[in-house]
């Protein structure tokens, strides 16, 4: 405490340094905690060192688990913000509509190669997803991943096709005495219709097209009333 009050009185009227107090503060630590560990006995001291040894290690294992989250953030943020990371999504959601194009969901004997497309497909949409939410953040945030109503969108999609992974598709029903199969998780598969609209997440201009469209339509209902007015004019004349 001698020590602490010295250099108040040697620095007052001066601008207080806060690394120097905070420096001064830390060597007056250091030299009342040994000073009270030689006053110790030697059990006493040891188990003391132990805990502060464990106490430090605890510390340094939570810097390096943090140091390693904020790494993957960063990485997954680089990634998400390339120009070949926005292609590749886009590509692979071309192929993916012309894939459902061609396949026939009323086929009794599809072929396999849809239903390993479709396994490649979900693996990379759900790659994208888990990028895009470690590099922008969840639900926190201003840039998280649910604040955006399109990635919104691209969570529904995803998490409806992984709860329908692996769950057969309920038979055909029509036949007399035949029982009601209720629900099945595989009728989610009719959320893949929806993968298109991903484009809209991936491209940036399409993106800025679709919220002018939408902000453009309580406008039209204006447009509509009117239009509709002068059907119901000439409607009448001519009748």
């Amino acid at each position: 405490d001698d020590d602490i009050l010295d250099m108040e009185e040697s620095e007052a009227g001066a601008i207080p340094n806060p690394n120097f107090q905070l420096q001064a503060y830390d060597d007056w630590h250091r030299r009342h905690t040994e000073q009270l560990l030689q006053e110790l006995d030697a059990t006493t001291a040891a188990s003391l060192e132990k805990e502060i040894r464990d106490c430090q290690a605890s510390e340094d294992a939570k810097k390096a688990v943090m140091k390693f989250l904020i790494f993957v953030n960063m990485l997954c943020k680089y990634i998400i913000e390339t120009t070949f990371f926005d292609n590749f999504t886009t590509a692979v959601i071309l192929v993916n509509s012309v894939m459902m194009m061609w396949n026939n969901p009323t086929d009794t004997n599809p072929d396999p190669i849809f239903e390993q497309a479709e396994s490649v497909f979900l693996v990379l949409y759900t790659g994208e997803m888990v990028l895009k939410i470690l590099g922008m953040g969840f639900i926190f945030g201003k840039t998280a991943y649910l604040k955006d109503s399109f990635n919104i969108l691209d969570f529904i999609i995803v998490l409806s096709s992984l709860a329908a992974l692996g769950d057969e598709p309920p038979p055909a029903t029509g036949a007399a005495g035949e029982e009601d199969p209720g629900f099945s998780m595989a009728s989610l598969r009719a959320f893949r219709v929806l993968r298109p609209l991903k484009t809209v997440s991936s491209i940036k201009g399409l993106k800025v097209l679709m919220v002018a469209l939408i902000s453009a339509l309580p406008l039209l209902g204006d447009t509509l009333t009117i239009l509709g007015g002068f059907f119901l004019t000439f409607s009448i004349a001519g009748s």
